[in-house]
């Protein structure tokens, strides 16, 4: 009795395994590498151009790396920004080991504007060339994504979502 229920469910499963594996091959028969960005993968060095046109390096070395994906024109998302940006200055008071970075696509005098109005403590970024959202496999401008690097360049946090708290615990996990 047992085996036939094993030898039934052998035969449900291994047709949907042959069929994923066939899905995840190329036309030339190799099994695709994913690049899919997961809890704990290491994140590859992309080189942009910060608003003053300075150049930055995303993930930086011995740094928690917080990375925010924002839509400029919408002001509540602007709001998040600096929510953001108090819990960063307020985590950096002991030591400067988190470094934020604000990530949009837009026009360059607004990203001038708000970066003047707010007073930043942190490297706004005009994606114009989508670099980042490529890097990062966004396709969505208007959406907000939050990214956190540990110091080792691992992912260790992403959500689409913003709990000012939750992501506090996570940066000072990733400071230890």
């Amino acid at each position: 009795m047992k085996i036939d229920k094993i030898e039934s469910f052998c035969w449900k499963i291994i047709p949907s395994l042959c069929l994923l594996l066939l899905v995840n091959m190329n036309i030339e028969g190799n099994i695709k590498k994913f690049d899919e960005l997961i809890y704990g993968s290491r994140i590859k060095k992309i080189y942009l151009k910060d608003i003053n046109k300075d150049e930055i390096i995303i993930p930086q070395e011995n740094k928690v790396n917080v990375i925010f994906f924002f839509d400029i024109n919408n002001m509540s998302q602007n709001n998040i920004l600096n929510q953001l940006n108090f819990i960063i200055i307020n985590l950096n008071y002991e030591n400067e080991s988190v470094k934020l970075f604000g990530i949009s696509k837009g026009n360059n005098k607004k990203f001038k504007r708000i970066s003047s109005k707010y007073n930043y403590n942190f490297d706004l970024i005009n994606d114009e060339q989508e670099k980042a959202y490529n890097h990062f496999k966004l396709n969505c401008n208007r959406c907000i994504q939050i990214y956190v690097i540990d110091k080792n360049d691992k992912l260790r946090y992403f959500a689409s979502g913003f709990d000012p708290i939750f992501l506090r615990d996570i940066i000072q996990r990733c400071q230890r």
